[in-house]
């Protein structure tokens, strides 16, 4: 018997089929399913999978086909197929067209699919199996995409910088981290060359592309990738990007989500990233006063911009107001030099591109510029009791625990301050989404913290209140781009889930009971 998702051969027993069919639900979950689901944008963690059970072909040829608008590619390998689709094992290839005649059975195998093709009116992928007494069709799919005339036969491992370089290297293919590699490069590099000139700290990264064959031959990989330590960051396409992992397991994760021990001639493109987390984290953001605003969190970055942690907050001086320097009060782990450069910066960048946030981490005593994103809203006052989003909005008013979703579901988001959070369904946000469809009017959420997950209800409620966190974070830049009403507040005591509730310009009012 043989059990599709993975395949289980041989199987002889009950038992033997029971444990297969488990093990393939199981597999539902493996980081390879996951990745490939991510990648089309299917975030839905629900079980969703079926199990075919059918008869073993005990084979003398086994392979695959593929149909092209001008030929059939046959492929195939002596007993059955399971080595050459996962690439272990030589094949024997046939490209057929009109003007070939190959020899038996590849000539019925070529005619199958054709008449496949015609019968399903799209291009089609067979897994076929060949005995004495005659062909089997065991599998077919459609094609989504052109076959590569020929794939390197050898190991491939080409990289170059990611931020500095001017050209990309022959060998290198972007595929499907085209969009990323254009994103990154395009915002980042003169940035960071702006701030290497400024003497401010920033780490490259590397544009690579690799086959498996490349990632296992030592001699391939360059020094650097020997000495990777620490944490990086992975970008495998559009819909897989920011995968944060050790260094020590980039080989095995690459080798896993890119199926490359299974198929070691193809060739992949990524981002790889150090990932630096530090000491501590901070934001910064220039005011009309030239003074700069830094939000720090020995938490770090990410807890600051996801919303998971309230952070402390400066003013730092001009850079020509030394006497409010000698005076000032350094946050540790932040020194007063490092304050000073990370003011200085803001200020030179922020004339560039006006109303910039940039995101720092500390390591090892230095200060590092990760990034920076840019909003046309203005920012208002910091602090308790202060305005995220400057507006007036009224509604019901809806109070969501503190509970554990909030904070799980927003520790993975991948979030673009340019309007849009790509953020994972879930069936706490689409129930609460339903829950919001039953109110009379858009409500005002009530939250402990601006959790970058809520940016999902954007366009379904009418502001928000939260008892903390920073004006600085990524849920409150999207309200102000989007011109949602957001304050800093506490509830007032027995504040209930219905009340009228009114936030203006920083004020919040409740009415009990609500009368909308």
């Amino acid at each position: 018997m043989i059990v599709t998702w993975q395949a289980f051969q041989n199987l002889t027993t009950v038992a033997e089929v029971a444990e297969a069919v488990a093990a393939c639900w199981v597999s539902f979950y493996s980081p390879s399913a996951v990745v490939a689901r991510l990648r089309v944008g299917d975030g839905d963690p629900g079980p969703r999978i079926g199990v075919i059970v059918q008869q073993m072909v005990a084979a003398d040829l086994a392979g695959v086909a593929f149909t092209q608008e001008d030929r059939t590619v046959v492929c195939a390998t002596v007993g059955t197929g399971e080595h050459l689709v996962a690439g272990l094992t030589a094949t024997s290839s046939y490209d057929i067209t009109d003007q070939t005649l190959p020899p038996p059975p590849y000539d019925q195998i070529a005619a199958l699919a054709s008449r496949l093709r015609i019968h399903l009116g799209h291009e089609v992928d067979i897994e076929w199996a060949w005995q004495p007494d005659g062909l089997r069709l065991l599998q077919v799919r459609p094609v989504t995409a052109a076959l590569p005339l020929a794939e390197p036969t050898g190991p491939v491992f080409t990289a170059t910088s990611l931020y500095c370089s001017d050209r990309l290297p022959d060998g290198v293919r972007l595929g499907e981290c085209a969009e990323v590699y254009l994103s990154v490069t395009t915002k980042r590099s003169s940035v960071f060359h702006l701030a290497s000139r400024h003497g401010v700290k920033v780490d490259d990264g590397w544009l690579i592309t690799l086959n498996g064959a490349g990632l296992a031959e030592p001699g391939t990989r360059p020094q650097w990738w020997q000495q990777l330590d620490g944490e990086v960051i992975v970008d495998l396409g559009p819909t897989a990007r920011q995968n944060i992992l050790p260094a020590a397991d980039l080989q095995a994760f690459l080798g896993t989500v890119l199926n490359l021990d299974g198929d070691p001639r193809s060739r992949h493109t990524i981002l790889l990233r150090p990932f630096i987390r530090g000491s501590a984290g901070a934001v910064t953001r220039a005011n009309p006063d030239g003074t700069t605003t830094i939000e720090h969190s020995p938490d770090g970055l990410l807890a600051i911009n996801r919303g998971l942690t309230n952070p402390g907050s400066l003013i730092l001086p001009s850079s020509t107001d030394e006497q409010s320097w000698a005076a000032l009060q350094a946050a540790a782990p932040w020194s007063a030099e490092n304050l000073r450069q990370m003011g200085e910066f803001t200020q030179t960048l922020t004339d560039l591109y006006p109303g910039t946030f940039l995101e720092w981490v500390l390591e090892a005593g230095v200060p590092h510029f990760l990034d920076y994103s840019t909003t046309e809203a203005g920012l208002v006052s910091s602090g308790r009791g202060s305005t995220l989003s400057a507006g007036t909005a009224r509604g019901p008013l809806l109070i969501l625990p503190d509970d554990a979703p909030l904070a799980r579901l927003s520790v993975a988001p991948i979030v673009s301050i340019s309007g849009d959070a790509d953020v994972p369904e879930s069936r706490y946000i689409s129930a609460l989404l339903a829950r919001i469809a039953t109110l009379r009017s858009p409500p005002i959420v009530a939250a402990s913290r601006p959790y970058v997950i809520l940016s999902r209800l954007i366009g379904h409620v009418a502001g928000f209140v939260f008892t903390g966190g920073s004006d600085l974070c990524h849920l409150a830049i999207l309200l102000r781009e989007d011109r949602v009403p957001a304050i800093v507040a506490d509830l007032t005591s027995g504040a209930d889930n219905g009340d009228l509730t009114i936030i203006d310009n920083g004020r919040l009012h409740i009415t009990v009971p609500a009368r909308i």
